[in-house]
């Protein structure tokens, strides 16, 4: 609810969608009702309040405005600093983006550990009393064990059966997407090859000699995963 406040009581900076995962969303799959009070949030705010009929109540306040103006130069200087380093598309390509992201990341969690800052309930403040949403059978809806195995049999028993024609053809196929990420520009390309060195999801592909080959056949030297 903080979090959604803080998009919503200024209108001159107000998001024009409001998306609230659900609170225990990074522990499994949200049940019916968790859900349903992630968009109860939504609807007091938009039903039961008058804040959306009234202009921006933070217009012209200085400790607003004085906060703004430092955001802004915060940000002209970061933006100096990437347009230094050959814009976007460099920055990128030296992973400089998201390394600013980690260490943003990562400074928070040491301050929090090291209880620098606060947040209630993880750091301080942890005593209460049993929460009825925490409590009793399935209060955590998560995928069933059988589901893992169940799904291991069927990608053995189809990689026993796999047609190496098929694929072939999928590499051909592969070929030609590529081919017409020629039409992409520069941006896309990079963010693409990043992607082969560094998402998770690629891990098994660059480990294959064929996949390996077919980017060195489109981009040569440039090959994101070099020429071996």
């Amino acid at each position: 609810l903080i979090e959604m406040l803080a998009v919503v009581l200024s209108k001159n900076a107000r998001a024009r969608a409001v998306q609230l995962p659900a609170w225990n969303e990074a522990l499994g799959l949200p049940r019916p009702f968790d859900q349903q009070w992630s968009l109860r949030m939504q609807q007091i705010m938009a039903y039961e309040t008058d804040l959306l009929e009234y202009g921006d109540i933070f217009d012209g306040n200085p400790e607003i405005a004085k906060r703004v103006a430092a955001l802004k130069d915060e940000a002209r200087a970061e933006l100096k600093k990437i347009d230094d380093m050959g814009g976007a598309a460099a920055a990128v390509e030296t992973g400089y983006m998201k390394s600013k992201l980690v260490e943003a990341n990562t400074a928070r969690l040491e301050a929090i550990e090291a209880g620098e800052q606060t947040v209630v309930g993880v750091n301080r403040f942890r005593e209460g009393e049993p929460s009825p949403l925490t409590s009793g059978e399935n209060q955590i809806m998560v995928v069933p064990e059988h589901v893992e195995a169940d799904q291991i049999a069927r990608l053995t028993a189809w990689r026993a059966q796999r047609d190496e024609k098929a694929a072939q053809a999928a590499i051909a196929a592969l070929e030609r997407a590529l081919q017409a990420m020629q039409k992409l520009d520069t941006l896309h390309h990079i963010e693409f090859r990043q992607d082969i060195r560094l998402d998770p999801s690629f891990a098994r592909l660059r480990e294959d000699p064929r996949f390996r080959a077919v980017l060195v056949r489109y981009y040569g030297a440039e090959s994101p995963l070099g020429g071996r």
